[in-house]
């Protein structure tokens, strides 16, 4: 093969790699572009309002009259330690979001007589159910059961389900309605 042969295969070649690469970068910035929207693998502290408010507008069941979700980020995500800056899963706002509505029926319906509405026991386990659809909570393999978990651990404590849930899982660092 002569010389002039060899160098116009080494150029086809060099062609066409650069032009494979040019297509594949084209396609990955399309990509990008198209779904602006595609969820980040993490969430940083900086992240953390924006993804808040998306959390609480995906939610589309209703609070109990009078009740609105919190404009801020509850405590949970305060970054008061010392250290590295938190970094949360995508999904742990839309958690804490159906955390934080289901903790508001919970306490509607156990502190009759607050400045938010009361709601029948029997309403609130009718409603509260429906976490299980939410965003966040569809498919989450870790409370599948936590209903069934829930009464057990209250029948050990000598509590209700509702008030022994109120006590461990809303807490201060989740549910904190504004007053």
């Amino acid at each position: 093969m002569q010389k002039s042969t060899k160098l116009m295969f080494a150029l086809g070649a060099l062609l066409v790699v650069a032009v494979g690469f040019s297509a594949v970068r084209s396609q990955e910035r399309s990509a990008a572009e198209a779904a602006p929207s595609a969820q980040p693998s993490i969430i940083t502290q900086h992240d953390v309002t924006g993804a808040w408010t998306a959390a609480t507008a995906a939610i589309r069941q209703p609070l109990p009259n009078g009740m609105e979700f919190q404009t801020d980020p509850p405590p949970f995500f305060d970054d008061e330690a010392s250290g590295p800056e938190p970094v949360y899963s995508p999904m742990l706002p839309a958690q804490i979001a159906a955390r934080w509505w289901r903790c508001a029926w919970i306490d509607a319906s156990l502190h009759p007589g607050s400045s938010r509405a009361t709601v029948a026991p029997e309403e609130a386990r009718s409603v509260v159910d429906e976490w299980n659809d939410m965003p966040g909570m569809r498919g989450n393999e870790a409370f599948v059961d936590y209903d069934a978990r829930m009464a057990s651990a209250a029948r050990e404590a000598g509590k209700t389900p509702f008030a022994l849930e109120y006590e461990l899982d809303c807490g201060k660092l989740v549910y904190t309605p504004e007053s």
